[in-house]
């Protein structure tokens, strides 16, 4: 038997093999993707709501069956967590942040060099001379829109950060989605919102939820996030979501509390005149 040339026939069986492998799984990747078709039809359906989008704006065409992840360890809440920084020109550009987020990292001990500035996730306001800045983790190029940070710096390099942290474990069995035109569809929008954001990620809708589950994220012009299940297009409310309106509670409270101290004073002075 002539073994080189049974090598090369071999050899040849196989490279057929594997590029018929790869044409089914191309095949199956680009049938998992939502046509441009659909895509704009669904924009004209939302344009005659008086719903828009912004002109930069790229629906997401992702439609592949993603599963849940798992958590590993408790959720780490940082509220106010005082940082300094030095700053070589203030306000930093879009890609000189990197030294802020470090800075952050450091001072909350969380270890993970996985988070990216959000998108739109930049405010600079010239009066106060103050910036924020969102951080969000991204685990496999997707967001973990649970895990979050926001950033507010001063001219002066020191600054405050909000932290929402926990750690991802695993992934989990893959089920079916919907498309994120399926949840701009069959919900409904304030007339006159603007939409200038979509992304797919995950995220923790309770407190005491151990995974994580696929969402939608819609952003609109003003800043408002909305998060609905990828698994039913129900709409949801984020673990970290829910962390920011315990912080923001606890702000009303505090002031709340001074109102009435100042309300008391002023009474109690008032009736001394007499």
């Amino acid at each position: 038997m002539d073994w080189s040339k049974a090598k090369t026939i071999l050899l040849g069986l196989f490279l057929l093999f594997n590029i018929f492998l790869l044409y089914i799984n191309l095949g199956e990747f680009y049938r998992k993707e939502v046509s441009s078709e659909t895509i704009e039809n669904t924009k004209k359906i939302l344009l005659s709501r008086d719903i828009s989008f912004s002109d930069d704006l790229v629906i997401p065409k992702y439609n592949r069956d993603t599963g849940t992840l798992a958590y590993e360890g408790e959720v780490q809440e940082i509220d106010k967590l005082s940082f300094n920084v030095a700053i070589d020109k203030f306000p930093p550009t879009e890609k000189n942040l990197n030294k802020i987020l470090i800075g952050v990292m450091e001072q909350s001990g969380i270890v993970s060099s996985k988070f990216v500035l959000d998108k739109n996730g930049y405010a600079y306001d010239e009066k106060t001379q103050k910036l924020h800045l969102i951080f969000i983790e991204k685990w496999q190029n997707t967001y973990i829109f649970g895990n979050r940070i926001d950033v507010y710096l001063t001219k002066d390099g020191s600054g405050v950060a909000d932290i929402s942290y926990r750690k991802i474990k695993k992934s989990n069995k893959k089920n079916e989605i919907l498309s994120v035109y399926q949840i701009l569809i069959s919900n409904s929008f304030e007339k006159g919102t603007k939409i200038v954001d979509i992304a797919f990620g995950f995220a923790q809708e309770g407190e005491e939820d151990i995974y994580a589950s696929p969402v939608w994220r819609i952003k609109d012009e003003a800043g408002k996030e909305l998060y609905y299940s990828a698994y039913d297009g129900t709409q949801i409310k984020l673990r970290s979501l829910l962390f920011n309106y315990k912080s923001a509670l606890n702000k009303y409270v505090t002031t709340q509390k001074a109102l009435s101290i100042l309300l008391c004073c002023i009474f109690i002075r008032y009736f001394a005149l007499f």
